[in-house]
């Protein structure tokens, strides 16, 4: 899924290299619509491309933007969708923040409620271009292993060769069972 994807020119690159290394047919939504989103069922993967907001004022709120508007976190709680791995190439997916009374909430916990198994969220905002990179490498390693915890281990060492600071190779974070 492609989101409202303004100011964020390598997201074809890194959809295209999702479809290109899977060994499964892939549905590509570019750019997505609410309606693209399914409401039920189970799926391999999930990955989406392109810009999120977090709401602290109100974290169920938080969306994913996109062509059509807001996809909230709110939304997918009440979705019935098992999903094993969701991966979010947006900038700072992975925050929450705490609403009285509850633990801290936010796209991520939205979707592990919903049934994903594991989440792949992005903890800051981060480089258009070094994504496209970062999701490459980890799909390939992926597809090739089925061990999330392998490939985010070596994305994150194949980067850090290239790129020094932990602001291009860390991130993204996993969620979930890890499996």
């Amino acid at each position: 899924f492609s989101g409202h994807t303004e100011q964020i020119p390598k997201v074809d690159d890194e959809i295209s290299s999702v479809k290109d290394l899977s060994e499964h047919p892939v549905d590509v939504h570019a750019p997505s619509n609410r309606n693209d989103w399914p409401k039920s069922g189970q799926y391999a993967l999930w990955h989406y491309a392109g810009h999120s907001h977090l709401r602290s004022d109100n974290p169920f709120y938080s969306y994913l933007d996109l062509e059509d508007g807001p996809l909230f976190a709110a939304d997918f709680r009440l979705r019935n969708v098992q999903v094993n791995l969701v991966v979010l190439a947006a900038c700072r997916t992975a925050e929450q923040t705490t609403v009285s009374g509850e633990e801290p909430t936010g796209i991520v916990r939205s979707l592990l409620e919903m049934g994903a198994k594991n989440i792949l969220a992005g903890q800051w905002q981060v480089s258009d271009k070094i994504t496209s990179e970062w999701m490459k490498i980890f799909y390939t390693e992926y597809f090739k292993s089925k061990n999330l915890n392998k490939s985010l281990a070596k994305t994150k060492i194949v980067i850090r060769e290239k790129y020094k600071s932990i602001y291009y190779w860390g991130p993204f974070i996993l969620y979930g069972a890890a499996v």
